[in-house]
């Protein structure tokens, strides 16, 4: 099963990471104080307030870089990939140079599918902060799409080994290595992942990915029952710990999983359907509607 990814690290933006050393036309306290409110509002989640704040702010002077990254940060967390590219654009073309800049305009070009000139930016934020996890993780995710797997490895490895401290750094180094068939090596990477950061919901299903290469269900049991701990409403948690559930021969407790993924996300039906009549442990179904009645019911428990 895929893993989703990346992580974006950093949900919270922060004032210094928009605005750095430049030239400011409208004066310094006012623009931060502004900024400052518009972050506030993104960070609670309120981007609709906070575009119209940055839409007036850039309508009396839009010559400000950390104005134009912010609406850019804004449109791309709204889905907006060509509006967020034009407002990096901008803000590069006045700041050129600026690594959070830089990493932004890759997650634009990545988000509108131009891979090339994601690496294109990417790589160069990696040259201007080569310590930065965010540019790491974002350069090893690209480099994975784009089928180098073993460089992603080599760069990923490198980084943990000056900066070991990252726990989405791991996650992504050990995604790598289980692309390129190391499996044993990717469950030391996610393993090193949760110590690091206990409550990351994708690196514990990763590692319970890769205990299941390791033919090791009890790990795997375990990391997946930390992942609905953590995230109850995790339906491939839920179908996939089913799976281990009906390999052991408990049957009940796979059903009760297969009913919570079937609840969390009813696309999964034909799945657990699948996995019910194809194991040794499980039962064959003749009636598929009848299925979906017991799961209604399991799940309404």
């Amino acid at each position: 099963m895929a893993i989703r990814g990346p992580i974006v690290i950093g949900h919270r933006l922060t004032l210094g990471l928009l605005v750095g050393r430049q030239c400011l036309r409208m004066p310094q306290s006012k623009l931060e104080s502004s900024l400052a409110q518009a972050i506030a509002l993104f960070n609670a989640g309120r981007w609709a307030d906070a575009e119209r704040l940055c839409a007036d702010l850039l309508g009396r002077d839009e010559a400000q870089p950390a104005l134009q990254q912010l609406m850019a940060v804004l449109q791309l967390e709204q889905g907006r990939a060509d509006a967020a590219r034009r407002h990096i654009d901008r803000s590069l073309a006045l700041r050129p140079g600026h690594a959070p800049s830089l990493l932004i305009a890759a997650r634009a070009a990545r988000a509108g599918g131009n891979l090339d000139d994601a690496m294109h930016f990417v790589e160069h934020a990696v040259r201007l902060a080569p310590d930065t996890a965010d540019a790491a993780c974002l350069h090893g995710v690209l480099l994975m799409e784009v089928g180098q797997a073993a460089s992603a490895c080599t760069r990923l490895q490198a980084f943990v080994e000056r900066n070991p401290r990252h726990a989405e750094v791991w996650y992504e180094l050990g995604r790598a290595l289980r692309l390129c068939g190391q499996s044993a090596a990717a469950r030391r990477a996610f393993e090193r992942s949760v110590e690091l950061q206990p409550t990351l919901v994708p690196a514990w299903f990763a590692l319970s990915l890769a205990c299941h290469d390791e033919a090791d269900p009890a790990a795997e049991r375990a990391a997946l029952e930390q992942v609905l701990q953590l995230q109850p409403t995790h339906p491939e948690g839920a179908l996939n710990l089913g799976l281990v559930y009906q390999e052991r021969g408990d049957l009940p407790a796979a059903m009760g999983c297969y009913a919570r993924a079937y609840r969390q996300r009813p696309e999964s039906f034909g799945r657990i359907a699948n996995a019910l009549c194809s194991e040794r442990s499980g039962r064959l179904w003749l009636d598929l509607e009848a299925l979906k009645r017991e799961l209604d019911s399991l799940g309404n428990l």
